[in-house]
Parts: C-alpha cells; sequence; structure tokens
C-alpha cells in the first residue's frame, strides 16, 4: 500500500496526479521537434514529467527517436562532462550507426583541438565491446578538457545522424541553472543555442530548473542567450477535483473510503504539493486502526502532525 504514496524519486507515470496533460502536451511537443522549457520550484513534478514524456517517446510505436535525459545535479559539472553523458547514453541507444558516427567524432576533435592522445580511429570502426568504446571516447573528452570542442562535436554528431537516419534527437536537461555555476556553464547554454537555431535541426531540447527567475533568465529579455529559442511549458498546481479522484481511487484501492472531509483537510496544509499531499496520505496509513476501512478524521491529524515532524518536510 505504502507504494502506492510515493515521496521522492522520479515517480512512474501510472503513480503521478493530475499530470496527464502535462505529459501528453510534452511528449506531443518533443516528437514535433520543438524546445520547450519548464521553470518551476523543486518537487513539483518536473522529473517525473520528464521522467514519463521520455518513456513514452522511447516506446513509441510509430515516431523513432533517440531521446537522452541528463539531471545536472547527478555528478554532472562542465560541458565535458555533460558531453560524456549525452555519448554514453547515445551510444546504448544506437547499435547500428554508433561506429562511423565515433569514428567522425574522433577524427573531427583530434583536427579541432590537435588532441595528442593516440587514437586507432580504425580500430573504433570496428566491433569494439562496450567498455572499449567508453575507454575511447573518456580518454577523448579528456584530451579536450576546454569543453568547447566536444560537446560542439557531439551535438554535431547527434544532428547529422539524427538527418541521416532520419531520426532525430530530443536532449532533457533537468536543473538547467547548474551550469551557471560551472567555470564553463556559458559555453553550454551557447551550444545549446547553435544546435536549436541550426537550420533544419535534428536536435531538439527540453530544458527545466527549479530556480525559476534563473531559468527564465536564459530565455525571457532582449538579452536572453536562448531568447526565442525555447517556449514556455506551464506546470499548473494539481486541482483539489483531481485531487479528490486520485486519492479516492487510490485508497479505494487498498479497500478504504475517504471523504472529501479528510481530502480537504490533507490539501489545506499540504497546499497540494505533491509530495507533501503523498507524504501525508503514506503517514496515514500508520494510523489506521485495525479492521479500520475508511480513512478516519483522527488518523488525519495525527498523520499531518507526523509528517509535519519529518525532517523531508522540510525538504520539499
Amino acid at each position: 500500500m505504502v507504494a502506492l504514496f510515493p515521496t521522492s524519486g522520479v515517480i512512474d507515470e501510472e503513480l503521478q496526479v493530475g499530470r496527464l496533460n502535462e505529459i501528453e502536451g510534452l511528449t506531443a511537443s518533443a516528437l514535433a521537434g520543438e524546445n520547450r522549457s519548464i521553470a518551476a520550484p523543486r518537487r513539483v513534478g518536473k522529473s517525473s514529467l520528464i521522467g514519463a514524456a521520455l518513456k513514452r517517446i522511447l516506446h513509441h510505436p510509430d515516431e523513432k527517436r533517440t531521446a537522452l535525459s541528463v539531471d545536472l545535479r547527478d555528478g554532472v559539472s562542465s560541458s565535458a562532462d555533460l558531453a560524456v553523458e549525452l555519448l554514453n547514453q547515445a551510444r546504448q541507444q544506437r547499435a547500428g550507426g554508433r561506429r562511423a558516427a565515433i569514428k567522425r567524432l574522433a577524427q573531427r576533435a583530434q583536427d579541432a583541438a590537435q588532441a595528442t592522445a593516440k587514437l586507432d580511429l580504425a580500430k573504433m570502426a570496428e566491433d569494439l565491446d562496450a567498455d572499449e568504446v567508453s575507454a575511447a571516447l573518456q580518454g577523448l573528452v579528456a584530451a579536450l578538457r576546454d569543453g568547447r570542442a566536444s560537446l560542439h562535436e557531439v551535438l554535431k554528431i547527434l544532428d547529422e545522424f539524427g538527418r541521416g537516419k532520419d531520426r532525430p534527437t530530443i536532449i532533457f536537461i533537468d536543473e538547467v541553472q547548474e551550469t551557471g555555476r560551472w567555470p564553463d556553464g556559458d559555453v553550454v547554454v551557447a551550444e545549446i543555442a547553435v544546435a536549436a537555431k541550426r537550420a533544419g535541426s535534428a536536435i531538439s531540447f527540453v530544458l527545466t530548473g527549479s530556480e525559476v527567475s534563473t531559468v527564465k533568465a536564459l530565455f525571457e529579455g532582449p538579452d536572453a542567450p536562448l531568447m526565442g529559442v525555447l517556449r514556455p511549458l506551464p506546470l499548473p498546481g494539481i486541482d483539489d477535483e483531481v485531487w479528490h479522484e486520485g486519492l479516492t481511487t487510490r485508497y479505494g484501492s487498498c479497500g478504504l473510503r475517504i471523504e472529501r472531509e479528510e481530502i480537504r483537510a490533507i490539501l489545506t496544509v499540504s497546499d497540494g504539493h505533491p509530495l507533501k499531499t503523498m507524504l501525508i496520505c503514506r503517514e496515514i496509513l500508520d494510523w489506521l486502526l485495525p479492521g479500520d476501512n475508511a480513512v478516519s478524521e483522527a488518523a488525519v491529524k495525527q498523520a499531518i502532525g507526523t509528517a509535519r515532524a519529518n525532517p523531508a518536510w522540510g525538504q520539499l
């Protein structure tokens, strides 16, 4: 029963409440090659929204796309790190055609940066195992530590592959405001702008961030580096009626009833925040008495108290 009320991590689509329209809208926009942005506070469901759209895209029966997703809080701190992550994900999704792309990337990068690392381009085009390919790419990026050349070349290769194979690439970047803390963060924004604006580009981007003003500064205003590149996707609050339907169904699957008054009490405290709401709902399960077949007012009051005392509450 606890699994029905998730309070952390990326939440599967079937466990999200009130986000179907946004999931469908983002999926359709991404498949259409549109560049979108989502600016909203932490823990309101941005990453879960991305995860649901990504899963739909990768399993779409008709539309074939390469879809890559990078969370910039997860061990990524430079344009070179971002390039490596994109390459590794793209390599895993492209069993066919990957070697030619790697060969072209290596040749271009060597030409652009005059890398001293010895790279056997002929060998890279052969049937290498995943570890060997990853090692070669890691060595390549290490030789291009300034970051600009590597990210530029990676995006260019993804673009060329998408055009040649008629399989565009969609790149989801979560917590994009983190680039502002990188020594070469401006390189990332600049390269995104170049790739997105390129005529006939086979790459599109979905950028999200929880520092709302910082993210909006990337695409709002005459001096914004991504002005005219990204179209905002609103992430509205969840309507009380949607919550009522979702929680009634969820508790019903546990053999429990919950009345409108109890749901209203929960939402008054959580203010409709998805994870705060789920935290209270999860705590309620611990306060039900044996034999209860309905969520009582007393259980809700106790659950609100324990939820607010939980250290996680202040982090949501």
